[in-house]
């Protein structure tokens, strides 16, 4: 890794690490590497805000075609666990379960899919 970053440092490349905890915490016998991590700029992705996980639900409702209230998507958004995975899982199940009823997707089915949820 040590002489990766040397090597790409040289070449005016970039390196991009992603990883659960920043570098500067991770256990590394190198001291020069140790350093060159503590060095790096770290950049933290939390968890998506109302307006992001809004736009995210009202894509995966038009990727699958589904014409839906405006107010289900807010309805949606109070409700969900807050993360991009959720959403498309949601989503998904929400969409399988329309079609398994011959139904429209509606507020009230989703709220039977939340409770559903969890309840389990």
């Amino acid at each position: 890794m040590f002489h990766l970053m040397n090597f790409l440092r040289e070449s005016g490349a970039s390196l991009l690490l992603c990883g659960r905890r920043p570098p500067s915490g991770e256990t590394v016998a190198l001291p020069d590497l140790l350093s060159r991590l503590r060095r790096a700029p770290v950049v933290e992705i939390g968890a998506p805000d109302d307006d992001l996980i809004r736009a995210v639900l009202e894509k995966l409702l038009r990727d699958r075609q589904l014409l839906v209230d405006p107010g289900l998507v807010d309805y949606l958004a109070l409700r969900l666990e807050r993360s991009l995975d959720a959403a498309r899982a949601f989503v998904r199940l929400l969409d399988e379960e329309a079609l398994a009823r011959g139904r429209r997707v509606t507020r009230a089915l989703a709220g039977e899919l939340l409770e559903a949820l969890r309840s389990s």
